[in-house]
């Protein structure tokens, strides 16, 4: 019996390793689109409010949510397994919760972040729109006074010859 149990704990540890490398893989990942994201919208500063750093911001923070939620997904899986293995009230357990709470909370910053930019695009597209509806009126009205404006040059000609 006693080589049956050291089979189940190498296999745990196994299991523990692997996890342990999926999650610094995960990490790691998030550093690196984290360091990215900032790095790109420092080349719009002052800028930061333009449709090019919105839409940039947005493909950055859809790559972090989604790193995130494979780290909740993964976190997840292994407090499953640490329930199952240590019992639901266990340290290991206990700790993974924990890690998974920081995980989500952390997904859910970065959802916030993503509405927050999709509506700062929404009401700049409207404004965008708005302005060009706004400079083809300016445009018309324009186009207009430059025709009565040669029609009463046209007019005054007339009269004075």
């Amino acid at each position: 019996m006693a080589a049956a149990e050291g089979i189940y704990t190498r296999i745990s540890v196994l299991g523990d390793k692997e996890y342990k490398k999926a999650l610094s893989d995960i990490g790691r990942q998030l550093t690196v689109l984290n360091t990215g994201m900032k790095a790109s919208q420092s080349a719009f500063e002052g800028q930061e409010d333009s449709m090019e750093a919105l839409q940039d911001k947005a493909a950055a923070l859809e790559k972090i949510y989604k790193a995130q939620a494979e780290k909740v997904k993964l976190i997840a899986e292994q407090l499953n397994k640490a329930k199952a293995q240590y019992g639901d009230n266990s340290k290991q357990a206990d700790n993974l919760r924990i890690a998974l709470n920081r995980a989500e909370s952390a997904m859910n910053e970065t959802e916030t972040q993503i509405a927050q930019n999709e509506k700062a695009l929404e009401e700049l597209e409207t404004a965008t729109g708005e302005a060009e509806k706004g400079h083809e009126k300016l445009a018309a009205a324009m186009s207009k006074l430059g025709s009565l404006a040669a029609g009463a040059l046209k007019a005054g000609l007339t009269a004075a010859g």
